[in-house]
């Protein structure tokens, strides 16, 4: 046939059966109904080579004309039925194939992944798209569209103010293959549902004078608004000092925090440590978002319990559980 996908690859005039030399006029059409319809012109390089390309498409009958240039006469080719597919397809193909890998933070693959390894990976893989290693970074690639534009295949760059921190690809539907967190595997869910995608648009703080006007001003251009807490009103600051408190003695005090995106990592870690495991006094050493266990009341289970620890940041947090 006549037509060819891939642009080293000789044409072939099928009048004679030999390679085609020189520049020649080529049309590439498609059939509608009964009628054939020229959608591409185009010629030949010095090689004899040319390539098109279409956007993908149900399945149709293509051919391809030549203008009778260079010394030979008019002719087309046989129709051949083609399915084109995307680009998009072939992600999603590649991202589907690692669902269950094990998320581990500066991972890229092919059996563990942190997010935008798993991104990096799948790119290289199935478009053969080199990305960097950051999901900072990886936003900078390719050409930005709007929320209602995206498609199958895209890379979701979910950012807090302008800077990247968590990367995914969209798979239609409002849903998103991602590497999400330590503790999860790569798996496919709704892409609103991230913690990533929550953007921050109010700081509530108080009146210290700690706080310059350079301060907001930094809060205002990312868009967040501040708003300040009543005058001589200490308990509308309690429950926020007191998880600040915590942070800083449990995390902040004994890690050194490299950048931005290592700072978020850590910070989303004790956030879920927090509100999933530490027992909290002011409700019974109950969590916030997990209620207490039911008591043990056979003697043999507790003579013969099993606790195991899981880590989180290495070991700086320790969870503990009764093991099955």
């Amino acid at each position: 046939m006549g037509l060819h996908s891939q642009g080293d690859t000789k044409l072939i005039n099928p009048a004679t059966g030999e390679a085609v030399t020189g520049k020649v006029t080529l049309q590439l059409r498609t059939k509608t109904g009964n009628a054939w319809k020229t959608y591409q012109t185009k010629s030949t390089a010095s090689s004899g080579t040319v390539s098109f390309a279409t956007k993908p498409s149900a399945s149709m009958y293509f051919r391809t004309v030549y203008a009778g240039t260079e010394g030979f006469s008019s002719v087309a080719t046989a129709s051949t039925r083609i399915t084109v597919k995307a680009n998009g397809a072939k992600v999603l193909a590649e991202a589907t194939k690692h669902k269950g890998a094990r998320y581990v933070f500066g991972a890229a693959g092919p059996k563990r992944f942190d997010c935008s390894g798993y991104t990096m990976y799948v790119y290289r893989k199935a478009a053969g798209k080199k990305l960097p290693h950051k999901a900072n970074s990886q936003q900078k690639y390719g050409m930005s569209v709007s929320k209602g534009s995206k498609k199958a295949g895209d890379l979701l760059v979910f950012r807090s103010g302008s800077y990247g921190t968590h990367v995914g690809i969209y798979a239609g539907g409002g849903y998103m293959w991602a590497s999400p967190r330590a503790g999860k595997t790569v798996s496919i869910k709704p892409g609103a549902e991230h913690d990533a995608g929550c953007r921050v648009k109010y700081l509530i703080r108080d009146r210290d004078g700690k706080y310059p006007a350079l301060f907001d001003a930094i809060l205002a251009d990312a868009g967040i608004t501040v708003v300040l807490s009543g005058v001589r009103m200490p308990r509308m600051n309690s429950v926020m000092e007191r998880w600040i408190q915590s942070c800083r003695h449990e995390l902040l005090d004994r890690t050194l925090i490299w950048n931005q995106a290592h700072l978020l990592h850590a910070l989303r870690e004790y956030e879920r440590h927090h509100n999933g495991h530490r027992p909290h006094r002011g409700i019974a050493n109950a969590r916030p978002q997990r209620p207490l266990p039911e008591p043990i009341t056979n003697p043999a289970a507790i003579t013969r319990l099993r606790v195991c620890r899981n880590d989180r940041l290495g070991g700086l947090l320790h969870e503990y559980d009764h093991a099955a």
